[in-house]
Parts: C-alpha cells; structure tokens; sequence
C-alpha cells in the first residue's frame, strides 16, 4: 500500500489509497504506521502519517457508537 501511495501523482491519490485500503478492511492504519515507520523514505510522510491518525481516531469513534455510521 505505501509503495502506490509513493507512486501516487498526487496527494488527493495517495490518501486515496490509504482510506480505500482501510475502508475495505485490507489493513488497518496500525498496520500502515507500522510498516511506515520501518522505512527510511518515504515520500509525504507527515501528510500520511495524520491521515493514518485521522483515519484510526475516526474508526475507533464510529466502533464507540460516538459517532453515528451513515444508513
């Protein structure tokens, strides 16, 4: 996943990959962090790392019912 987030042309792209991946439950934004932070490059780290952040925080509210999931 972060080697087509590194070929992404652009950002929109990039964190298109990354919401897609965890929103069909093929990883989770753990897993990515992870695996984000064993690599020595890796092209728009900080923008990645706060959309694996946004997207683990908003996942974890819904799981908790504080946030209505949509009908």
């Amino acid at each position: 996943m972060l080697d087509l987030t590194d070929l992404a042309g652009d950002i929109e792209t990039a964190v298109g990959w990354i919401t897609t991946a965890c929103a069909r439950r093929l990883t989770t934004p753990r897993r990515l962090a992870e695996a984000m932070a064993r690599r020595k490059q890796i092209r728009r780290r900080p923008l990645l790392a706060a959309v694996l952040h946004d997207t683990a925080t908003r996942g974890a509210l819904r799981a908790g019912t504080a946030i209505p999931a949509r009908r």
